[in-house]
C-alpha cells in the first residue's frame, strides 16, 4: 500500500501570498542591511570580588616572603621581578572592571 505524499509547494504558495500583504515584514525580520545590529549584549570585563583586609594582609605577607627569599638567595633580579609582579597584581586588583558592549 502506497501512502499519500504531501505536496508542500501548495503551502509555500499560500505563504508567499500572505507575505505580499505585509510589505515591511522582510526588512524587520529577514535580511539585515549594512550597519544594522543583529545581536548585542553588555558584560563586565571580569567578575569583581570584594577583597577584605585579610586578602591584603595575606598578599603582603606572601610578597614579603618572596622578597626575603630573593634577598637570602642574593638574587637581585628575582627580587625585582617579585616586587614588580606584586605591584602589578595590587594595581590590577584595585582597578574597576569595565563594562563592554558588544
Amino acid at each position: 500500500m502506497v501512502e499519500p505524499t504531501l505536496d508542500l509547494r501548495q503551502n509555500n504558495a499560500k505563504e508567499k501570498e500572505t507575505n505580499k500583504e505585509l510589505p515591511n515584514e522582510d526588512s524587520k525580520h529577514g535580511k539585515l542591511s549594512k550597519g544594522e545590529i543583529f545581536l548585542s549584549w553588555e558584560a563586565s570585563e571580569y567578575v569583581v570580588y570584594k577583597k577584605t583586609v585579610g586578602w591584603y594582609i595575606g598578599f603582603g605577607i606572601l610578597l614579603a616572603f618572596l622578597l626575603f627569599t630573593a634577598f637570602i638567595m642574593q638574587s637581585l633580579l628575582t627580587g625585582i621581578v617579585f616586587l614588580l609582579g606584586g605591584i602589578l597584581i595590587f594595581v590590577h586588583s584595585e582597578r574597576p572592571a569595565k563594562n563592554n558592549f558588544v
